[in-house]
């Protein structure tokens, strides 16, 4: 008698699943029936979901293919491409304001300085100017979170100044520029001690010149209003404008000037903040300007200062030269 085993049949292919989707994924569940993962959509991939869920897939989507030295980043919500490598050797990997990047010199300016030097004057070439006892003055004031400081004082006199400036290097409008000062001001303005300060970018050529052209921050005050204002100055004219934000004393405070490509509008920020009022669309100035800051008494005998821990400057340039 020969024995003929029975073959038993079980539903859905062995899979214990009869309903499973066109290019679904199964999965294990140990001894018991198997669940699907229903099929992603093109470009995306399947994920752990950890250890007690099921896989998924991404929401996200990435490149099919890439080449050598491409990197893969985020160009859009959800959206994963290809950065083809530089073509520039040297070239570094950078945020041009809108994503990532390689830097191009071509299309980019980037201005930086963190004032480590003794020769306020000779730092990065800037131009240094007093007026009636005013000083200005590097390596002072830095601490262990503030390295590289250069002062600008008053000094005693009424009427002392003293500014420092990289010139007349900039036109406005071609190409978005964001402007960073860290600036400490000794102490408030007053009915006694009465001074201004100025920072941000301008056409001045002096601590005791105005200028014509410029976008900056400015503070003066008799003690009755503390606050900085934002400044937008062309062609002898201005828009200024009260920040809503008093300035601090004794303490490092973060100038931020942002300028879009066109130069049509300029935002103000200070310590991450955005002033009041801000941005200015109108007296945005047409004529060359660079980086500029000041500090100028009008009443009284007691020495004013202004520290400056760093400056940055980056342009865009809307097209490449």
């Amino acid at each position: 008698m020969t024995y003929k085993p029975k073959i038993l049949e079980v539903a859905a292919g062995g899979t214990g699943d009869a309903t499973l989707t066109n290019h679904g994924v199964l999965v294990g569940q140990g001894t018991s029936a198997v669940a699907v993962t229903a099929a992603g959509t093109a470009l995306q991939v399947l994920q752990s979901g950890g250890a007690s869920a099921d896989p998924v897939y991404s929401t996200a989507t990435y490149p099919a293919t890439n080449t050598t030295g491409d990197l893969i980043y985020s160009s859009g919500t959800n959206t994963y491409s290809n950065l083809p490598i530089s073509t520039i050797p040297g070239s570094n990997l950078e945020y041009n304001g809108t994503n990532a990047s390689w830097f191009d010199p071509r299309q980019e300016t980037i201005f930086f300085d963190d004032f480590i030097s003794p020769n306020a004057q000779s730092m990065h070439n800037w131009s240094a100017t007093t007026s009636n006892a005013g000083a200005v003055a590097g390596q002072t004031g830095q601490n262990s979170g503030h390295p590289g400081v250069i002062q600008l004082s008053t000094g005693t006199n009424t009427n002392g100044g003293a500014a420092t400036t990289t010139g007349s290097t900039i036109i406005l409008g071609g190409g978005a520029i964001t402007v960073i000062w860290v600036i400490n001001i000794s102490a408030a303005s007053d009915g006694t001690d009465t001074f201004s300060v100025l920072c941000g970018m301008s056409d001045a050529a002096g601590a005791s010149l105005n200028p014509n052209n410029g976008v900056y921050f400015k503070y003066t005050s008799t003690g009755t209003t503390p606050n900085w204002n934002i400044v937008c100055r062309g062609g002898s004219s201005e828009v200024s404008q009260d920040s809503g934000i008093a300035i601090s004393t004794g303490t490092f405070t973060t100038l931020r000037i942002d300028i879009n490509a066109a130069a049509t509008s300029v935002a103000f920020s200070i310590n991450g903040v955005t002033a009041n009022n801000s941005p200015l669309s109108s007296h945005i100035p047409t004529l060359v300007i660079g980086l500029y800051n000041s500090i100028l008494k009008s009443a009284g005998n007691t020495a004013r200062t202004n520290q400056y821990d760093m400056v940055y400057m980056y342009q865009k340039l809307t097209s490449a030269r």
